[in-house]
C-alpha cells in the first residue's frame, strides 16, 4: 500500500476521489490507522473535506479490524462535522458491532435506523427498498449468528422474507 501511495502522491495533486480510493484500499486490509491518517491528511494538507465515501471507507477499515471503539469514534467525528450516516455506513457500523460480538448493538442500529433506511431507498421504488432492507437484515442476521443467537437469527430471517418477498406487496 505504501508504494502505491507514494506513486499516487507524486503523480498529481490528490482530490476527494483519490483519497477515497486510497482509504478503500486501507479498508480492504483492515488498516484503520492508515485510513484515519489519510482522512486527516486530506483535510490538513489539501483542504479536502471528508466525503461520505471517505467516511464509509474509514468505517469499513474499523469493522474489518474488529475495532468497534474506533468505528464509534468515526461516527462521533463525522457527526461532529455535520455529516450523517447513510445506509452503507449504517450497515458497515452494524458489521463492526457484529465482528466485535455485539449483536445487541447491531440490532439496535437496525431498529433505530430502519426509517432512515426506508426513506433513502424510496426514490428507487420497491426494488431499491427491498435491496436496502435485505442488506440490513442480512447484516443483522450475521450479527446474531456470530453471537450464537440462532432462534433470533431465524426469526429475523422470517421477518426479512416478509419485508422483501413479492407476497408482501400482493404480487
Amino acid at each position: 500500500v505504501e508504494a502505491v501511495l507514494e506513486k499516487w502522491r507524486a503523480a498529481a495533486p490528490p482530490d476527494a476521489f483519490s483519497y477515497s480510493l486510497a482509504m478503500n484500499a486501507c479498508a480492504q486490509l483492515g488498516d484503520y490507522q492508515r485510513s484515519w491518517k489519510l482522512l486527516k491528511r486530506a483535510e490538513a494538507v489539501h483542504g479536502i473535506a471528508p466525503t461520505d465515501w471517505m467516511w464509509a471507507a474509514l468505517l469499513k477499515a474499523c469493522a474489518r479490524a474488529r475495532r468497534l471503539d474506533e468505528a464509534l469514534q468515526v461516527v462521533a467525528a463525522l457527526e461532529g462535522k455535520g455529516a450523517r450516516l447513510n445506509s452503507f455506513m449504517i450497515n458497515t457500523l452494524m458489521d463492526a458491532h457484529a465482528r466485535a460480538g455485539d449483536w445487541r448493538g447491531a440490532l439496535h442500529l437496525l431498529e433505530a435506523h430502519k426509517p432512515d433506511l426506508l426513506q433513502w431507498s424510496r426514490g428507487g421504488g420497491l426494488a431499491a427498498e427491498r435491496k436496502t432492507l435485505t442488506i440490513a437484515y442480512t447484516t443483522a442476521i450475521t450479527a446474531l449468528g456470530r453471537g450464537r443467537q440462532w432462534r433470533r437469527a431465524l426469526e429475523m430471517l422470517y421477518v426479512c422474507l416478509l419485508y422483501t418477498s413479492d407476497a408482501a406487496d400482493g404480487e
